[in-house]
C-alpha cells in the first residue's frame, strides 16, 4: 500500500470508526434516557439492537487500524454500512426537531461513501488501467 492509499485509508477507518462508535453510544444513551412509554417497547429493543450493531461496525472499522493493507471486506462494511444509513436518513427527512441532525448524518454518510469510492479507484482501478497501459505498449 503506497503513502497516499494508507492515508485515505486511516482517515476513513478514523472517521467513520469513531463517528459510528459516538453514534451507537449516543443512540443507546438517549433510548434509555427517555424509554418512558412502554407500549413501544418492541421499538426501543429494535433501535437498541440497531445501536449496538453500528457500534459494532465503528469498533471494528477502528480495530481495523492496525492491519497494514487494505482488505476488500473492509471497503464493504464501510461502504454498505454508510450506504444503508443514507438509505435510512433519506426516509427521516421531514422538517422537525431532528432535521438538522439527519442531514447532517445523511451528508457525512454520504462522504464517507465518496471516500470509500476513492480508496477503491486508488487501490484497484487505477492499478488495472496501469497493467493495461503497459500491455498495450508491450504489444505494439
Amino acid at each position: 500500500m503506497n503513502r497516499k492509499e494508507k492515508l485515505i485509508y486511516k482517515s476513513i477507518l478514523i472517521l467513520q470508526g469513531s463517528y459510528y462508535m459516538l453514534l451507537g453510544i449516543f443512540t443507546l444513551v438517549v433510548i434509555r434516557k427517555f424509554n418512558f412509554d412502554s407500549l413501544h417497547h418492541d421499538a426501543d429493543l429494535f433501535i437498541n439492537l440497531i445501536a449496538a450493531i453500528i457500534l459494532t461496525i465503528g469498533f471494528t472499522l477502528f480495530a481495523a487500524l492496525k492491519e497494514q493493507s487494505v482488505h476488500l471486506s473492509l471497503i464493504i462494511l464501510g461502504l454498505a454500512t454508510a450506504f444503508s444509513l443514507l438509505l435510512f436518513d433519506t426516509g427521516l427527512f421531514q422538517p422537525g426537531v431532528y432535521y438538522k441532525i439527519i442531514a447532517f448524518d445523511f451528508l457525512l454518510e454520504l462522504i464517507f461513501i465518496l471516500l470509500w469510492i476513492w480508496l477503491f479507484y486508488e487501490k484497484w482501478i487505477s492499478i488495472k488501467f496501469k497493467e493495461m497501459k503497459l500491455k498495450l505498449k508491450k504489444s505494439s
